[in-house]
């Protein structure tokens, strides 16, 4: 099991799971949606390792500039080395892993750096996207 997610008498917290599963879908539709923005296809899989593998090195490589920027900007509280490879590697299967809790031990969730991050992405490839998302931000009365 994840090292912090294991609690006295082996209980997670109210609500943790669903977040979770919820964190690791959206990880998983942003490097989706990265690979249909370069006209490629993917198979049906939920493997973040994969996915990202099937995309372009100039978009991974500005991926990793994103990761290591947002971990400059705001470092762990730990002081813990953050690796993009190594989260893409250790969450990969986080989505199916945690929807099936019940089953087995699950991985370790998805970073919220790592969704940061490809938001970001997203909108630097699709800038007008950013559009969208204010006018959901900011949603007029109905009238």
């Amino acid at each position: 099991m994840p090292v912090g997610v294991k609690y006295p008498g082996s209980s997670m917290p109210p609500g943790l799971v669903p977040y979770v599963v919820c964190a690791s879908f959206c990880t998983e539709l942003y490097l989706k949606c990265l690979v249909l923005l370069e006209g490629k296809s993917y198979e049906l899989l939920h493997s973040y390792r994969k996915l990202f593998d099937a995309l372009e090195a100039d978009t991974q490589a500005s991926i990793n500039k994103i990761f290591d920027d947002l971990c400059i900007i705001d470092p762990h509280p730990a002081g813990i080395k953050e690796d993009l490879d190594a989260v893409l590697t250790d969450t990969s299967n986080a989505f199916v892993s945690w929807r099936y809790l019940y089953e087995k031990d699950p991985c370790d969730p998805p970073s919220n750096r790592l969704i940061l991050t490809l938001r970001k992405q997203i909108l630097k490839q699709r800038p007008e996207l950013m559009q969208l998302l204010e006018a959901l931000n900011d949603p007029k009365p109905v009238t």
